[in-house]
């Protein structure tokens, strides 16, 4: 009964977050800079910048990866999580980011 009650606990705390307008807007400003840093790699850079770009790319991927464990968890299960569609097209799109690309060598 108490794990009941501490699971409910945390997935109102998840929920609140998931519903926050802040967070909301922190995940699309995330977005947007996601955007800009696949821009900038289609120009010539110098290494440092090469580098602070793929430790941006892995921060993001990281944030994304924890942005959908926060709504999961605030879901009512597996079943109203996948009931929406932006939930299933946002786990193809993190799982495809977690899968290294052809002769990639990040992470």
């Amino acid at each position: 009964m108490e794990q009941t009650s501490t699971f409910s606990h945390f997935q109102r705390a998840f929920k609140r977050i998931d519903q926050s307008k802040s967070f909301q807007w922190f995940v699309i400003a995330v977005i947007i800079i996601s955007a800009l840093t696949v821009g900038a790699h289609t120009y010539s850079l110098p290494p440092v910048m090469e580098s602070a770009l793929n430790i941006m790319d892995i921060a993001i991927t990281v944030f994304f990866l924890v942005e959908l464990v926060i709504r999961y968890l605030a879901s009512d299960g597996i079943r109203s999580f996948f009931k929406k569609g932006w939930n299933i097209f946002d786990t193809i799109i993190v799982i495809g980011s977690l899968y290294p690309a052809a002769g990639s060598t990040i992470l």
